[in-house]
């Protein structure tokens, strides 16, 4: 799978969230997780600075990565390009560990593809209450998953 789309939709989102559109140092992401480039989190350190050519390495990590462990995990079903990408953002957007107990896998592990969109609507809040950035982010990947 080309990581392309999936990278263009993450650094967008990034931008968002990074102050002035800054991602080349460290900003709080919409967890309030110490990030940097594309919303890179793994092994950053408060008050970095990276290139972006750095950036654009952090993120095909990030992506390869998150492919490698997605794969298994969603049991063999089949999904068109634009889910892949919506999948991989809304996967990259927080800790693996919680992304792998969502209603979101579960739904796709069950074959109920057109359920998943809902499901994604459901992580938008931070401390129990709803952030209107990350409430953007999953609108515009259950916008991504519904053109399949």
């Amino acid at each position: 799978m080309q990581h392309g789309n999936a990278f263009q939709i993450i650094a967008y989102h990034s931008r968002i969230y990074a102050p002035d559109g800054n991602v080349l140092n460290t900003y709080r992401d919409h967890y309030d997780r110490l990030a940097i480039g594309f919303d890179h989190t793994r092994g950053t350190l408060e008050d970095q600075t990276i290139t972006e050519d750095q950036a654009r390495d952090l993120i095909n990590e990030d992506l390869a990565w998150l492919l490698e462990r997605i794969v298994p995990l969603i049991d063999g079903a089949v999904l068109f390009e634009n889910q892949w990408n919506a999948l991989m953002s809304f996967a990259h957007s927080m800790k693996f560990s919680d992304f792998a107990q969502t209603t979101v896998v579960a739904r796709i592990r069950c074959r109920r593809l057109a359920d998943v969109g809902a499901e994604m609507m459901k992580h938008v809040e931070h401390d129990a209450r709803a952030l209107r950035l990350l409430m953007r982010r999953r609108e515009s990947e259950v916008a991504l998953w519904s053109m399949a």
